[in-house]
């Protein structure tokens, strides 16, 4: 929709995401009744699509009303999908590289990781926007934290790809 100019109809999209985030930060699908429904979250894409909206737009004030739940949904993200602050995440099903099956007990995987690492990114350039340095400087240092960790911990360069950690630590 955004490629095709239909701005305002992904920003009620997004908004409606946010209307219905959980108040432990959350983001999850929109069913045909307009409800949330149990899942993962997709948090860390949601911020994603706020960012790229503002791209598209240059809509500050649509960042500046998103905030307050951008900055649930990081936080969500960091607690629940990174619970021992390594700056590698988990996901709900690591369907990545076939790992599903361990709901959220691991492995920490490149595509959740690089996701998030996106997340991070995205939220320090909402907060410079927004001329929240200190915010933005806390995002971009879990950004790099998170970007540092995926090639230190992931990279193979055996088979020249990322990969992941089980959840038995291999």
């Amino acid at each position: 929709k955004e490629w095709a100019g239909d701005h305002q109809t992904v920003a009620d999209c997004l908004r409606l995401y946010a209307a219905l985030q959980r108040d432990d930060g959350a983001i999850l699908g929109i069913g045909p009744s307009l409800t949330s429904w149990s899942g993962e979250t997709a948090a860390h894409y949601w911020v994603d699509h706020v960012w790229r909206h503002y791209q598209w737009t240059g809509d500050r004030q649509f960042v500046q009303d998103l905030w307050p739940a951008v900055r649930k949904a990081v936080a969500h993200m960091r607690a629940d999908k990174d619970p021992d602050g390594d700056g590698l995440f988990q996901d709900h099903y690591e369907y990545w590289n076939c790992e599903s099956g361990n709901f959220g007990k691991g492995p920490k995987a490149a595509a959740p990781s690089a996701m998030n690492w996106a997340m991070l990114d995205r939220a320090a350039r909402m907060a410079e926007v927004l001329g929240d340095e200190p915010v933005a400087a806390e995002y971009r240092a879990m950004a790099d934290q998170a970007r540092t960790a995926v090639f230190r911990g992931l990279w193979n360069p055996t088979a020249g790809r990322l990969g992941s950690i089980g959840a038995d630590g291999l």
